[in-house]
């Protein structure tokens, strides 16, 4: 079996040398403790979710309300970006097939999701909403989050080193002049 993936901090990360010990905390620390259920001993892999790769070995859990887990680094790499980058343009679709979409694309490898809303599309992110602001994202920022978060999870699934990037939605024209 391959060991588990678990996402840290770029900074925790960068640091990271063989023989090195890191503590990991929160939400990513509470699921490797409560649901991996894992123990002094056992392998991880440890990634920034954009290239760096260090794998390790758990040397200490702390369960309870704020689990923590202790691990010291094997070896650390950067896996380079791919070559050709593969990009998925994906339409919005009801029924979240189009999330199925991002999913499945996540575990097979691309490298970038941009959402498209075409001319026909039933859902619209773009049209008829109030225009996103920071403090409160529209429709579009919220579809865009929620595919990120999906293609987060999903890469972790795949024991990815790289999370795909979900770019802003573009309508017909701007995917277009995109692909231009």
């Amino acid at each position: 079996m391959t060991a588990p993936l678990i996402w840290v901090g770029a900074a925790a990360l960068a640091a990271a040398r063989p023989g090195t010990g890191l503590s990991i905390g929160g939400e990513e620390a509470r699921h490797a403790v409560a649901v991996k259920r894992l123990r002094p001993g056992e392998d991880v892999l440890l990634s920034d979710a954009a290239g760096r790769l260090a794998r390790a070995a758990v040397t200490r859990v702390v369960p309870g309300q704020a689990p923590e887990l202790g691990v010291l680094v094997r070896d650390v790499e950067d896996v380079p970006a791919p070559v050709p980058a593969l990009a998925l343009v994906q339409a919005l679709t009801k029924q979240r097939r189009d999330e199925a979409a991002v999913a499945a694309a996540t575990g097979l490898g691309v490298d970038a999701i941009i959402p498209w809303q075409s001319d026909r599309s039933v859902v619209r992110w773009l049209d008829g909403g109030r225009e996103d602001r920071p403090d409160r994202p529209g429709k579009a920022g919220r579809g865009r989050e929620r595919w990120q978060q999906l293609a987060l999870a999903e890469a972790k699934v795949a024991r990815r080193p790289r999370v795909p990037s979900v770019a802003p939605v573009v309508d017909s024209k701007g995917l277009f002049r995109r692909l231009r």
